[in-house]
């Protein structure tokens, strides 16, 4: 509510929500988390459909993989530089107009390949 109208007609501006999978998910023992996640979820859903006829982009960019620092990467997992070239990404491409990116490791590098993020 502050943010936001500051930059809604500024052309070429942006907005990103960087959330988790756990919308996704169910994790015993944590209902409030998956909760939370879907009112964010759906929260972003109603910000980006107030904004749609506004020049501001606002994107959900929702990272559902483990992400650790770039000197120790176990398997499966991703690191935070790559992470952070695909937010970049998502930033800058300015077709990105209220999308909603669910980025899994698997399709992390295809992604980047096709030049969203």
């Amino acid at each position: 509510k502050t943010f936001l109208p500051l930059i809604a007609d500024k052309e070429g501006s942006s907005y990103t929500f960087i959330t988790g999978g756990a919308v996704n998910y169910y994790i015993q023992n944590a209902g409030f988390i998956t909760m939370f996640a879907g009112a964010l979820v759906k929260m972003i859903m109603v910000v980006q459909t107030e904004y749609s006829n506004k020049p501001v982009r606002i994107n959900e960019f929702r990272i559902c993989f483990f992400v650790t620092p770039w000197d120790a990467v176990p398997e499966g997992a991703t690191s935070n530089l790559a992470v952070g070239k695909a937010i970049t990404g998502l930033v800058t491409y300015p077709e990105a107009k209220g999308a909603s990116i669910e980025v899994t490791s698997a399709n992390l590098e295809k992604l980047a390949a096709s030049g969203c993020v």
